[in-house]
């Protein structure tokens, strides 16, 4: 839930007010809505442009009770999609509650559903049961399923921000011939065209060319202006996922409700991650990168056919479409070939990556090594007491080297030690060494409240913090798994291992191995969760093996989800197994920003008043000697490319503006004026 609009009128030629004072918001669920590129951001910011009060919900930290407590107060309940709500039977009771008291409920969301596999959210999901659901399916066929379903639905084409149509400035460094903004690989297998255009792209126009959207190429804000502002064609596409004859067929990216995604957050299920979150991905040089989500696909529990994997090694549950990125031998020199692969198409020959070194970690040290080692020792062999560390405890008969290292960082981060902890300044962190008669093989480094506290921050209850791990460098990553195995590990030959009762203290450790590119597996064994190093990159989903291995596949009905992330890949856990998986562009915007589009001609977007040669420039979709002709033209005459550009651009804030989106929501639920 994102937000609860009140109205107020405005009279004629009276500024609105400013509304901060009517806002009954708690600072936490404000702190939600700080990424300046949100879709909530806009709209709220349109709404309140429009004279209403705006109260922020946020749909993961609010119940049905706060829903009903919160939207009773308003005229209008406005329902921006993210990835779905508690407890959806009560929520949807508590819409039509406020609904019999005069409120009006509506949704609001920027993609196509239709054709898609978001279409299996229609059924059971609050979204779809709001008195007015607007989205961008605005093709006659849509409009005959939402009605056939008893969705009040009204067609509200994509938007900009407004105070983004405006002009950036020039860069030199993205003054590239040709551009293209979007994902890539393209999640959607309904429309594989945008693939075949980005790579016919690259190939046509070489160094020429560059390609935005994903990783670490990802451009938001004022730097998107600008590059609408240096680059002198724009290559637009947009998802049409109908069938020859017009009709629609749902389609599922998913993977069941166990699997979890990796973020720099730590371990996420589906209830918990959210759009802008970093997730672990895989770039197109096979590296690790951080990628935010930009969507999290949920759909309900409906009976479908899944590949179900389950072994020791490896262990999955996924919809028959959904993507793997895998190696395959091809060809009589049986040369590796990566592509992405359906869970219907896999086979034993199959590798699926399982592993990458992260790319860009951190490359200057926001702490201290013997802090970082400290850090380790603590949740390995620390005590804690009182909601804080204690002690920390080694035996100098058996690890007499460990004992000299903790001593070391101990001096190196807080100072000598002290005879006695009073002793030490007010204030200041200490320690003190002590040997007890009654332990006289074990040396205990006693810590004052301040020394244990620092650790207790980034490693409360002996788990390490996410956080903590995702900002620490190369080096640092590998001192401080290392420190962990020496703590709680045990090593032979080249097996590496790690044991513990509480499976939540093995999660960061996960994460850092992951960042270093080192496969991991966790076993349970009785009361204790065992973790292995793997010396594998990849793992042969279909591979046979009996023992260790079953594969089928299953008519299950759980939920089943997946997040969207700009490189079409996450690393997921499931079972104790990690491994990498696949994951389930608007006109507008482009043309707002100033840039100069070549879009494909498509049926409909006459309807919003932009004209070809005047606002942008079209061509005969799929006819890409067409399309090179365009480009090459325009990219020789930059200057009018400029005056179609800026053009596209008025005609845009003059007329589809999230202000216009949401000015005919209000007259549509009877609160215009």
């Amino acid at each position: 839930m994102r937000l609860v609009a009140s109205h107020k009128e405005v009279m004629p030629n009276e500024s609105p007010e400013p509304q901060q004072p009517n806002r009954r918001v708690h600072r936490e669920l404000l702190a939600k809505f700080t990424a300046r590129h949100c879709t909530e951001v806009h709209v709220a910011a349109a709404l309140e442009e429009l004279g209403c009060a705006v109260d922020r919900l946020q749909e993961n930290d609010v119940t049905h009770r706060d829903i009903a407590a919160r939207g009773a107060e308003a005229d209008l309940l406005l329902y921006t999609r993210t990835w779905g709500l508690p407890d959806p039977g009560a929520v949807i009771g508590v819409f039509r509650q406020l609904e019999a008291r005069g409120v009006v409920t509506a949704s609001f969301h920027l993609d196509l559903y239709l054709g898609l596999e978001r279409e299996a959210t229609l059924e059971g999901d609050p979204f779809w049961s709001t008195g007015l659901v607007l989205t961008p399916d605005g093709a006659p066929e849509s409009e005959a399923e939402f009605a056939r379903r008893g969705i009040r639905h009204i067609w509200s084409p994509p938007a900009v921000h407004g105070p983004e149509c405006r002009s950036g400035r020039f860069r030199p460094q993205m003054a590239h011939d040709v551009t293209f903004v979007g994902s890539y690989p393209y999640p959607h297998p309904e429309w594989p065209y945008r693939n075949q255009l980005v790579e016919w792209l690259s190939a046509t126009y070489g160094s020429r060319f560059r390609r935005y959207g994903g990783g670490s190429t990802v451009v938001r804000n004022e730097p998107l202006n600008d590059l609408y502002a240096s680059a002198k064609v724009v290559v637009g596409d947009s998802c049409n996922p109908r069938r020859p004859d017009g009709t629609f067929h749902p389609r599922y990216w998913c993977v069941d409700e166990e699997t979890e995604v990796l973020t720099s957050e730590g371990w996420k299920r589906f209830d918990a991650v959210s759009v802008g979150d970093m997730a672990y991905s895989l770039n197109g040089a096979g590296l690790g990168v951080w990628s935010p989500v930009e969507s999290v696909n949920i759909f309900p529990p409906v009976e479908r056919e899944m590949l179900v994997v389950e072994g020791v090694s490896h262990s999955s549950v996924s919809t028959l479409d959904h993507r793997w990125l895998t190696d395959r031998p091809v060809g009589r020199r049986r040369e590796m070939v990566r592509a992405f692969r359906t869970s219907a198409d896999l086979t034993s020959q199959d590798r699926v990556p399982i592993c990458a070194p992260c790319s860009d970690l951190p490359l200057s040290p926001k702490f201290s090594d013997a802090f970082v080692e400290l850090v380790a020792w603590a949740w390995t062999e620390g005590c804690t007491r009182r909601g804080r560390y204690e002690k920390i405890v080694q035996s100098h008969r058996v690890n007499p080297g460990y004992v000299a290292r903790i001593r070391a960082a101990l001096a190196a981060e807080f100072g000598p030690p002290v005879p006695k902890l009073r002793d030490a300044d007010p204030g200041a962190a200490a320690w003190r060494e002590v040997v007890y008669p009654g332990r006289p093989d074990m040396t205990e480094f006693v810590l004052n409240v301040h020394a244990g506290s620092a650790l207790d921050a980034v490693a409360p209850d002996h788990v390490v913090a996410p956080w903590f791990v995702a900002e620490l460098t190369a080096a640092q990553l590998r001192l401080f798994v290392e420190t962990s195995v020496d703590g709680d590990g045990c090593r032979k030959g080249r097996s590496v291992t790690l044991a513990q009762a509480d499976r939540r203290r093995l999660d960061s450790i996960e994460m850092a191995f992951a960042l270093l590119g080192q496969a991991t597996n966790v076993t349970k064994q009785g009361p204790v969760s065992i973790l292995q190093v793997k010396r594998r990159s990849f793992v042969s989903p279909l591979r046979a093996d009996a023992r260790q291995r079953s594969v089928s596949r299953e008519v299950r009905g759980g939920i089943v989800w997946c997040p969207t992330t700009g490189n079409g890949t996450w690393l997921a856990r499931r079972r104790g197994s990690v491994y990498f998986t696949g994951n389930s562009d608007r006109l507008t915007e482009t043309l707002g920003r100033g840039g100069f589009l070549v879009w494909p001609r498509i049926e409909g977007v006459e309807e919003l008043g932009f004209e070809d040669g005047v606002h942008f420039r079209v061509y005969d979709f799929g006819d890409l000697d067409g399309l090179r002709s365009i480009i090459d033209w325009y990219a020789a005459r930059p200057e009018a490319a400029r005056a179609i550009a800026a053009q596209g651009q008025a005609f845009v804030a003059a007329n589809h503006t999230y202000r216009h989106r949401m000015a005919a929501l209000l007259d549509a639920a009877g609160l215009g004026g």
